[in-house]
């Protein structure tokens, strides 16, 4: 898929000064994106405590297609998610969040 920019350097209505340019889409190269280790971490977590998505996602006021989400990776969580998963999983953000780097190798 391409994105065409339309570039001017003057906005008259002389259109023969535009000139359209191409980019191409930025793919994202890493290996694991940190989404996708937060998910290995929140499925093992709630795997550990013997939860399902469904308790999860009520334990926590999310939708367990959300929670589904977050786990496959689709999804980046937001910091007031991680702190309300984290007390449904009885643990902390800080430990989620340790998890997470120590997989990505900054930990």
């Amino acid at each position: 898929m391409r994105i065409c920019t339309i570039v001017s350097d003057d906005y008259s209505t002389d259109r023969s000064s535009i000139e359209v340019r191409m980019q191409q889409r930025r793919r994202h190269t890493a290996p694991k994106a940190a989404e996708t280790l937060f998910g290995q971490v929140l499925r093992e977590l709630r795997k550990e405590r013997g939860i399902s998505q469904e308790n999860l996602a009520f334990e926590s006021g999310y939708h367990p297609t959300y929670i589904g989400q977050l786990e496959r990776g689709k999804k980046s969580p937001s910091l007031r998610a991680i702190i309300s998963l984290a007390k449904a999983l009885d643990t902390s953000g800080s430990e989620i969040l340790r998890r997470v780097e120590a997989l990505l190798g900054d930990g």
